[in-house]
């Protein structure tokens, strides 16, 4: 596109060669690529479910002091505010909405506001018949039981209440809820006797029943992207870094290093196309202008979903502003191999002169904008909502940023051009 948001281009350009998610660590094995999170280990049973959430951004954790990894803390209660976030992030949809919360408890301003407004306009997620929401409060299992059948629509019979757990009785106003967790596989219990519905859910076990969820119902468009991203951002996190560690003088990391980092998640025909890319790239001539991977799944439009089938998924999307890269095209398979999905092709065509042309309607060029900066900017200044501020002359939609500090600039939409101006 021809413009636009400088910010963002800096932003995301800049990480292209700073260390992503993951980073390597010193001593005998440096050539080792750490875990994202510094309070989870790769050998804990929970890693896999923190691992599969974080690379589908439901939940992102907490930045550490080290500046490199993430604290995930899986044994912390969810409140309501972050449920709200981590359900709206699993339906794979844009994390913005121009209604207004009709909860007397969360303002305009509050920063979970459009994330608990969709949750209660796709009845998801309620609030209470005093009108409040109580968004700090936390969330009970048998709670998040209702929320998990609502959300990826499992099978559920109001008359099936044979949970199976002796303190879930059939007379329990959760027992359907439980009973449908039960028969999809997505619950065990905390023991063969006992589901403790009223104890308060913590971040791993929402994170368990939402990652099981998508390994047991037919997903819908916008959440095969998700698995798609999934497998695709692991691999790009371990790719970027391996290309940083090959580039140090003072390292000796090469292909194989990164090979038994990312075998688990690329097909075996797709091996000896990310070895000649990377041994190609910028680890072998020191020229890292030129990176292979720059999908970030990040500002998506035009999504497709090519195939879908029990052994294959092929999507292809238009990406908008990509750091130091032009727009985009890109067409993105994963392949079954060994019962699990994998990366099995990448492609990519890049528009001429960089200049993608979007076909949005106003409350899409919003959303858009508000769930773009909200996304690269909440480290430094929350956004809170965008005003629509109409249209001008030539029929350009018009909308200022709202933010907690300076940044309040007003941004266009060039409806014929279909690019964003700031």
């Amino acid at each position: 596109m021809n413009h636009k948001f400088k910010r963002i281009a800096a932003i995301a350009g800049a990480g292209v060669l700073s260390l992503g998610a993951y980073h390597t660590v010193s001593g005998e094995d440096h050539n080792k690529i750490k875990s994202p999170f510094s309070d989870i280990d790769e050998s804990s049973p929970i890693f896999e479910t923190m691992e599969n959430v974080y690379y589908m951004d439901i939940m992102t954790g907490y930045l550490d002091r080290s500046g490199w990894t993430y604290e995930m803390r899986p044994y912390e209660d969810v409140t309501r505010a972050q449920a709200a976030k981590m359900i709206t992030a699993s339906l794979g949809v844009e994390m913005a909405t121009q209604e207004k919360s009709s909860f007397t408890d969360v303002t305009e301003r509050y920063w979970a506001h459009d994330y608990i407004t969709i949750m209660a306009e796709r009845n998801i997620f309620g609030g209470y018949e005093d009108g409040t929401f109580d968004p700090q409060d936390t969330l009970t299992r048998v709670q998040a039981a209702k929320i998990i059948v609502n959300t990826f629509d499992l099978p559920f019979s109001e008359s099936d209440r044979e949970t199976g757990f002796k303190d879930v009785p059939a007379d329990h106003w959760a027992a359907a809820y439980v009973n449908a967790l039960v028969e999809s596989d997505i619950t065990t219990g905390t023991s063969q006797t006992t589901f403790e519905p009223e104890e308060d859910v913590t971040r791993y076990q929402l994170a368990a029943f939402i990652d099981r969820s998508f390994n047991t119902v037919e997903l819908s468009e916008d959440q095969i992207l998700l698995e798609v991203r999934n497998i695709y951002s692991e691999f790009r996190s371990h790719y970027m870094e391996g290309l940083h560690e090959a580039t140090q003088t003072e390292t000796t990391f090469n292909y194989e290093d990164l090979k038994n980092e990312i075998d688990h998640i690329i097909t075996e025909g797709y091996e000896p196309i990310v070895k000649k890319n990377f041994t190609g790239e910028c680890a072998h001539n020191g020229d890292c202008d030129g990176i292979r991977y720059t999908a970030t799944m990040d500002l998506m439009f035009n999504k497709n979903v090519i195939e879908y089938s029990e052994d294959r998924i092929t999507i292809q999307y238009d990406e908008d502003v990509h750091g130091l890269t032009p727009d985009a095209n890109y067409i993105i398979s994963l392949a079954k191999e060994d019962g699990k999905w994998k990366l099995d092709n990448y492609e990519v065509k890049y528009y001429q002169d960089n200049k993608l042309s979007l076909n949005l309607t106003k409350e899409q060029a919003l959303n858009h904008i508000e769930a773009t900066f909200r996304l690269y900017y909440s480290m430094d200044t929350d956004v809170y909502s965008i005003t629509d501020l109409g249209t001008n002359e030539d029929g350009d939609y018009l909308m200022q940023l709202n933010t907690d500090g300076a940044y309040q600039d007003v941004i266009r939409f060039d409806v014929e051009e279909g690019s964003f101006y700031y």
